[in-house]
């Protein structure tokens, strides 16, 4: 099943309005799933990765965390010294008022349970939306370097977590130290580098991204229920 999605926009408790992409039927919903981007923004690629949750029967939403500095502000994946700027100046804080955003617009239209999954920089912003996002019902988190600057940040969902053991970006002893912070985390290890989930990077993994997603899928079968 294909599914393709369409922008729409939240407002944020600050006042603030921002686009996101919503795939899959939100009204009503069972389940729901915030997609949270890499630092390269929202482009095509994490829209593809919001309608893959959509057609496994999740409604979607991808906000657009860049917009308080820019609208449909997006990097291509060798402008990585870009990328990485926006991602310091936008830093976390932001990031987290949106998301306690997007829980309340599912909420607000009848959606029963959600989870969050996030990529990069989305993989900490999904870190931290377990420990301190109400309404956040289970959580999977990829290759969030920035996790190990929070590991007193503890997930208060199930979460799952993904790393890639030749991602130079993330040494397996700073990781192991927040898994040794957080025993009610899994921490899945991948022969894979950095973004190994992304069909654009590089180090695009495909063995490891499958199993990923299959272990993501049945997390959020078990606890978005």
């Amino acid at each position: 099943m294909t599914v393709i999605g369409k922008m729409t926009t939240i407002t944020a408790s600050d006042g603030f309005e921002f686009d996101v992409y919503v795939s899959g039927d939100v009204q009503g919903a069972d389940a729901a799933v915030i997609c949270v981007m890499e630092a390269f923004g929202l482009n095509d690629h994490i829209r593809a990765v919001a309608d893959g949750y959509a057609a496994q029967g999740y409604a979607v939403v991808a906000p657009s965390l860049y917009d308080r500095e820019a609208k449909q502000l997006e990097f291509p994946y060798s402008d990585i010294p870009r990328a990485v700027q926006s991602m310091k100046a936008n830093g976390f804080e932001n990031p987290i008022i949106d998301l306690r955003a997007c829980v309340a617009w599912l909420q607000a239209r009848g959606v029963k349970k959600i989870g969050v999954v996030g990529y990069c920089y989305g993989g900490a912003i999904s870190w931290l939306a377990a420990a301190r996002v109400d309404g956040i019902d289970a959580a999977s988190c990829y290759y969030g370097t920035a996790i190990t600057a929070f590991a007193d940040q503890h997930p208060r969902c199930p979460t799952i977590t993904h790393w890639g053991r030749q991602d130079v970006s993330t040494p397996e002893e700073k990781v192991s130290a927040v898994a040794a912070d957080n025993p009610q985390v899994e921490f899945y290890w991948y022969d894979a580098g950095h973004g190994f989930n992304c069909t654009g990077r590089a180090d695009f993994h495909p063995p490891s991204s499958a199993l990923a997603l299959q272990r993501t899928l049945e997390h959020f079968r078990q606890y978005l229920v």
